[in-house]
């Protein structure tokens, strides 16, 4: 049995940055499923955020219907909510008896049960579509979930996770070793449920589009660093002349520079971290890592292998040296930690060609029943200027 595992496609995002929509693109996918026996959509597959669900779905049909249609017949396809589609963890909850059931590490829910889903279920017929949370074992040993249990553990200072701290601090503390996934649905639930309204008023606050306040924060704290930003030429957009506010801009940066370690230390010492100030690539990755495996630690995943997302870092590649291996703990073997990445164009996140940036959009998981998962990137030839029109 083949299974594909894409997560972070963020279909529907208002900046138009969803490169999945992109027919090109979607072709590049579709070969890459073609004959597999089943398609994981590892989670926040809409971006409920910006666009109600019966929105997003008139959008993104072609998508699901061209990998459907690449898929072996009577094939599966599976999507896992992640923390940009979280609205779609309510039915799977109501069809286990409350969120405060949400105990297993996979409770599957046919999607021919949920309205709007249940339209687009018939659509794909025969094809198979199930919903999986808080995700789903792909193969004896590979287990697969978004991984925004994370954020709940992360040291990076971004907003939905400083929010989420406060969440566990009137909520009794962050889950500990032996947590059920309904311990981190009491305290994400609600900042999840903040983040939807705010979302639709126009601020996301989590990993999506252009508009994401993080992603924005990331860029001027990080436009020093060449090495992380698209040049013009690549990006297929014209060099802008330096502006008359540039000057100010720059006295802003350094202002921000300044307040971000003074705001970080504020936190620590209100007991809502600890947080690190650092926000560089490695920073982010490093924290993405720890926090993941304190998540699977406390909820005793019991795997080879585990996939996630979540974090839009692809890993690991040829240069990741630490941190994907977990060490075994007690009766509980070594664990493996691999990341699909995600299919949004980011450029404050993307080096100039595809081979030199984790963040590059396209990549994916390869699961064939008894062996490792291995990684595999679709649009590992794509530039800048092919994906540039999107949005």
């Amino acid at each position: 049995m083949r299974t594909v595992v894409v997560s972070d496609l963020h279909l529907g995002v208002r900046a138009g940055n969803d490169v999945a929509r992109l027919p090109e693109v979607r072709a590049r996918l579709a070969e890459t499923v073609r004959g597999a026996d089943r398609l994981v959509l590892l989670g926040d597959v809409f971006e409920l955020r910006e666009r109600p669900l019966e929105e997003i779905l008139r959008l993104a049909r072609p998508v699901f219907t061209e990998l459907a249609s690449a898929l072996a017949p009577g094939g599966e396809l599976v999507i896992v909510p992640g923390n940009h589609d979280h609205g779609l963890v309510a039915p799977i909850a109501a069809w286990v008896g409350g969120a405060d059931r949400l105990r297993s590490l996979e409770q599957r829910l046919p999607a021919a049960s949920i309205r709007p889903l249940a339209e687009l279920a018939g659509e794909l017929d025969p094809v198979k579509l199930e919903l999986a949370y808080p995700g789903l074992w792909l193969d004896r040993g590979v287990y697969a979930m978004h991984g925004h249990h994370l954020d709940v553990h992360s040291s990076i200072p971004m907003v939905e996770c400083l929010a989420l701290a406060v969440s566990a601090r009137l909520k009794g503390g962050r889950p500990r070793e032996g947590a059920t996934p309904a311990d981190y649905e009491r305290i994400a639930t609600p900042v999840y449920r903040a983040s939807l309204r705010l979302g639709r008023a126009g601020e996301t606050l989590g990993r999506a589009g252009r508009g994401d306040f993080s992603v924005r924060m990331y860029e001027r704290l990080n436009q020093d660093a060449p090495s992380e930003r698209p040049n013009a030429k690549s990006a297929g957009r014209p060099a802008s002349p330096p502006s008359s506010g540039s000057a100010r801009s720059k006295l802003g940066d350094r202002v921000l520079a300044t307040a971000v370690p003074a705001f970080v230390t504020a936190l620590n010492r209100l007991g809502l971290g600890p947080f690190d100030p650092d926000l560089s690539k490695r920073a982010l990755r490093r924290a993405g890592l720890v926090a993941m495996a304190t998540a699977v630690d406390h909820l005793g995943i019991d795997a080879e292998h585990v996939i996630f997302g979540h974090t839009h870092r692809a890993g690991p590649l040829p240069r990741d040296v630490e941190g994907w291996t977990l060490p075994a703990r007690g009766t509980r073997t070594e664990t493996q930690l691999m990341n699909t990445g995600n299919w949004v164009y980011a450029p404050a996140f993307l080096a100039d060609r595809p081979q030199e940036s984790p963040y590059w959009p396209g990549r994916c998981a390869i699961v064939d029943e008894g062996r490792p998962p291995r990684l595999v990137h679709p649009l590992a030839e794509t530039g800048h200027a092919d994906l540039a029109s999107a949005g």
